[in-house]
Formats: C-alpha cells, structure tokens, sequence
C-alpha cells in the first residue's frame, strides 16, 4: 500500500512514460493459456498491469498484450461535477472507457471459467450474426 500512497502523493509521470510493465508471474496459480483456443479469433487474458490517469485522476487496469483491458481501479475518487476539470475529466474516462469491451465488467483477470465463458460468449455472437 505504500507504494499505491507514493504514487498518489507524487503523481509521478513517469509511470505513464516509461512504460512500467508489471505483469502476473509465470508460475502464479491464477496464469492460464489459451493453448486450446484460436488465438486469432479470441483475445489472450489480461495478465499486464497499465497505469491510466482520466486528467488528474489516476488508476490502474489489467491489459493483455493486444492492449484490451479490464475496469479500470481508480486511486482517487471522481472529481466533483461542475468542477472547472470535469469536462476534461469525462473526455479523457470516455477514451478509457473505448478500450474497455472484451473484458467489461471485470477490474481484474476472469479466472480460467470465466474466461472461457467470454469466449464462448464471443463465438455465439458470431453465429449470430
């Protein structure tokens, strides 16, 4: 929690430059594969950590390498209505907020089930249509 108070306080840029690429760990018991699945048709899992600021506000979502992403976990709260910002603030949560699809709904992995679910879900939807 330190680390998340730092980064509030600091609101340090650099995080959003650099490209700081913290990823779930090969080995964690929460990592699948996709092995079974076509890779072109479905998106790979989000195991990748980005960090995102909406103006001022500053959060973090997990993305797979495609950049598709989950629910974005704000540090700050929303700033007020109103505010000189907010308008700033809502076009920059609407662009955020575009990236987010496949993975809707879930601020962090779905789990393997889950997953597959989507997946599934994916496919029907193209019969479908």
């Amino acid at each position: 929690m330190n680390v998340i108070d730092r980064i509030r306080r600091q609101r340090d840029a650099s995080m959003f430059t650099l490209g700081y690429n913290w990823s779930l760990a090969d080995d964690s018991p929460d990592r699948y594969s996709m092995d079974h699945l076509d890779a072109i048709s479905y998106p790979p899992p989000p195991f990748t950590i980005k960090f995102v600021h909406a103006d001022y506000r500053v959060g973090w979502c997990w993305k797979n390498e495609y950049g598709e992403c989950c629910e974005v976990n704000w540090l700050d709260p929303e700033p007020e209505r109103g505010g000189s910002d907010y308008e700033e603030y809502i076009k920059d949560l609407r662009r955020l907020e575009y990236g987010i699809y496949f993975f809707k709904g879930y601020h962090q992995p779905p789990t393997e089930a889950e997953y597959r679910l989507l997946c599934e879900d994916r496919s029907r939807l193209r019969v479908i249509h």
